[in-house]
């Protein structure tokens, strides 16, 4: 069920309709390991020229794990892609408090010290 609700959450986001799904992007990234193609509709916010992911119920998934190590990545809102770099941000990282704040500042989510945050800067 949920390949399927991504499916028709990706076709939305890829569509001229994706501002009825506000912060939801499509991020698209080749597996580090298996090489595999992985598209996921993912929630971001803008900070600077950069964007913020915050991974919510982050024991449950692991996409994130692939940027754990600098990762490139795509993501798309309708026609427009864009190319970056996306990297977990660990606690000890001095971009971690202003990313953290740059999604607090527009998403209700608050974010935990222990919450994984990605951090997608462009390439």
């Amino acid at each position: 069920m949920t390949s399927r609700r991504n499916a028709l959450v990706l076709a939305v986001v890829r569509s001229p309709a994706h501002r009825i799904l506000g912060r939801v992007r499509e991020l698209r990234y080749t597996g580090p390991r298996s090489g595999a193609d992985v598209r996921l509709p993912v929630e971001m916010v803008e900070h600077g020229d950069a964007l913020v992911v915050l991974v919510g119920r982050a024991t449950t998934k692991r996409w994130w794990r692939a940027f754990r190590e600098p990762w490139p990545v795509v993501v798309t809102t309708g026609r427009r892609e864009r190319h970056g770099i996306g990297q977990v941000l660990t606690a000890d990282d001095p971009r971690r408090a202003a990313a953290a704040a740059a999604y607090q500042a527009v998403s209700p989510a608050r974010v935990g010290p222990d919450d994984v945050l990605v951090l997608i800067t462009p390439s």
